[in-house]
């Protein structure tokens, strides 16, 4: 966010023609209109694309990564076909096409890096494919390796599109305004909720957009109400808002070792604004992703942090975080409390948790097959529960693809955390102690968030997985040579 202070009028076109194509693909998708407006759809898309490539000096690279960033975290808006097609998977597959049309004339050069995950994603789904041999559904199996190879592919993209520093301060900020701008959402669906407002009714009810879980008005007040914002479940919502917390509290820190008081202050309300939505939405996992994240921050700012001078300024985040949760104190306990009965909740995330490992312990290779953990647990321990999960990303991995699977995610991992460290090393000022601090803090928390949840197949996870990842790419190109300016380092007190 601090980079779009640089060059504001630069950025405003970007974002203009990003949300006119959201508005364009959101409308329809709300609509859920027939054959002919998704024909409709892409004309206008091709239209819009075509009119962009006309445009004097747009570059049409960062106008695909801004769809692709804004469209990330809107989980709610999606085409219900052979499976749930969301307008993210629609752009990242025509970014992917028009990246290989290019390259059909000229030669598709790949960092060293990129080629070792793109030969990973390609063996992953060869192990998804052999792990279909134990399901139980084939035709399942089928489609959600047909939905993690879209994810491989948006991964590919982004990384591909992130040519150097400048454009990854351009997209980490992108990202960190959509994070603010969903919390405000979540925040006064709370706000409504405890009015007697019914905010998404009357925003998404004509569009049959009714958030997951939703029955009766009355009966949310009455058990706890839960911040989604635009995601349907606020599980991931939270799991999305621990990639962005990290970036303002960073930059709070930053720029008050700076003495850049006022920047530093805008920082440090939105980390309180985005904080606070993220402990709202009374997602457990994420609580303790938000922990792990807190902690990469405390100990990487210990000595800013820790210090006599800073002691105030700690103590007036916590007035104003004290300040806007107490008005909601009394509801919020009767919230948690309810969330936290046995029979509800922690008796069955238990049970889920026992039942994955039996599945592992029965096919401990490949698994019981990818997408089939449900059809596993509906048949053999509870019936109709075929959309259940194991609500930890490590134990589902475990359960379906085996421990030939849960290497090759674990080298991913591996691989990601290698490249944020080698950012984080070979930077120094803004990137090395705002970019690298959040991207490392963010995937930590993401990791943690994962331990009791599993959101490791949304989009938005995989964008910024990608980020983290283009990170030490940009660096080890800078390094030989092939991209000799280093856009944004900064060193000292001048450049923002």
């Amino acid at each position: 966010m601090e980079y779009l202070l640089d060059d504001r009028k630069e950025n405003s076109k970007y974002v203009i023609w990003s949300f006119i194509l959201i508005d364009v693909i959101s409308l329809l998708v709300l609509l859920n209109l027939s054959w002919q407006w998704n024909i409709l759809l892409l004309l206008t898309l091709l239209g819009l694309i075509a009119f962009t490539l006309l445009q004097p000096r747009m570059n049409i690279p960062v106008f695909f990564m801004l769809l692709i960033i804004y469209t990330a975290p809107l989980e709610r808006w999606n085409w219900k076909i052979w499976f749930t097609l969301r307008p993210i998977i629609v752009i990242s597959l025509l970014c992917f096409c028009l990246i290989l049309l290019r390259h059909s004339l000229v030669k598709l050069v790949l960092d060293r890096k990129t080629r070792q995950v793109l030969i990973l994603f390609f063996v992953l789904t060869m192990i998804f494919v052999a792990s279909s041999l134990n399901a139980l559904d084939y035709i399942k199996s089928f489609r959600v390796t047909v939905l993690n190879v879209t994810l491989f592919i948006l991964f590919f993209v982004v990384v591909h599109l992130t040519k150097n520093i400048k454009d990854l301060r351009k997209y980490l900020s992108h990202w960190m305004i959509i994070g603010f701008l969903l919390s405000l959402f979540g925040l006064s669906q709370m706000i409504g909720v405890l009015y007697g407002l019914d905010l998404d009714a009357l925003l998404f009810s004509k569009f049959k957009l009714i958030p997951y879980g939703r029955t009766d008005f009355n009966i949310i007040r009455l058990v706890g109400f839960r911040i989604y914002s635009l995601f349907q479940d606020s599980n991931n919502f939270a799991a999305f808002l621990n990639t962005v917390f990290p970036f303002f509290l960073a930059s709070a820190i930053y720029f008050r070792y700076l003495r850049k008081l006022k920047i530093s202050l805008f920082f440090l309300i939105g980390s309180v604004i985005v904080g606070s939505c993220l402990i709202l939405t009374l997602s457990r996992s994420s609580w303790v992703g938000l922990f792990f994240g807190m902690t990469v921050i405390s100990w990487d700012k210990r000595k800013q942090i820790f210090n006599a001078k800073n002691i105030k300024y700690f103590g007036l985040f916590l007035i104003i975080l004290i300040l806007l949760i107490s008005p909601f104190l009394k509801y919020l306990t009767h919230s948690f409390t309810a969330r936290l009965a046995v029979d509800e909740s922690t008796k069955i995330h238990r049970f889920v948790a026992e039942t994955a490992i039996s599945m592992f312990w029965k096919y401990p290779i490949l698994g019981v097959g990818i997408g089939n953990w449900g059809e596993y647990y509906a048949r053999y321990y509870k019936a109709g529960h075929e959309n259940w999960n194991a609500h930890s990303a490590y134990l589902h991995i475990l359960s379906e693809v085996g421990i030939i699977g849960f290497t090759i995610y674990a080298i991913l991992a591996y691989l990601v955390l290698k490249q944020i460290l080698y950012f984080k090393a070979n930077t120094n000022g803004y990137n090395s102690e705002v970019l690298g601090s959040g991207l490392l803090a963010g995937f930590i928390a993401l990791l943690g968030a994962n331990i009791f949840y599993q959101n490791f197949t949304f989009q938005f996870f995989i964008v910024f997985l990608a980020l983290a990842f283009a990170s030490g790419n940009i660096i080890q190109r800078l390094e030989k040579g092939t991209n000799k300016v280093n856009y944004g380092s900064i060193s000292s007190h001048s450049q923002l």
